[in-house]
């Protein structure tokens, strides 16, 4: 049988695959949705579970996984929401937001020894969250590129899925 794309509840841009529950076989976050890979649902996300939805409009951009306290964490770029899931499908901390595009998650304070969720939203802007939901800085997204605003751009808003990318250093 084909894959549709209406066939997981928000399936979008990407798949991640990993062994979220630590029985030696990888599972798939589509969307949002845990799945076998014989295709049994291992779970819906909470918050999404039992809802209609229209994958076209509200599906999931980018995921990114995180361990943290001996769990595994999802920060998930939903097309009007950033979560902040565990590995089992429950919902920490949700934030509407002006369509997020990609989410990386990382120490990204010398301060504070927790993970944060970096984000960009497609039309508009950028945020940085703590591991608690909260919101620690907001700018525009011309403001923030190393170089100036691309000059290719004119007056057209950047919608890009993935224009970051995690880099570790020491």
């Amino acid at each position: 049988e084909t894959f549709r794309r209406d066939d997981h509840v928000g399936s979008g841009h990407r798949i991640t695959v990993l062994d979220a529950d630590g029985d030696g076989c990888d599972e798939a976050l589509v969307g949002y949705q845990l799945v076998k890979p014989g295709g049994q649902i291992v779970w819906t996300l909470d918050c999404w579970e039992g809802r209609p939805i229209d994958s076209a409009a509200q599906h999931v951009d980018h995921a990114e996984l995180y361990e943290y306290r001996g769990d595994t964490f999802f920060a998930l770029a939903g097309s009007d929401s950033l979560y902040w899931i565990t590995s089992r499908g429950e919902t920490v901390w949700r934030h509407a937001l002006p369509h997020p595009q990609c989410c990386l998650v990382g120490r990204f304070r010398p301060d504070d020894d927790r993970p944060g969720v970096f984000l960009t939203n497609a039309r508009e802007s950028m945020d940085g969250f703590d591991v608690d939901g909260n919101r620690i800085w907001h700018g525009l997204l011309p403001e923030h590129w190393p170089m100036g605003r691309p000059t290719n751009l004119g007056r057209h808003v950047l919608h890009k899925g993935g224009p970051a990318a995690l880099w570790r250093s020491p």
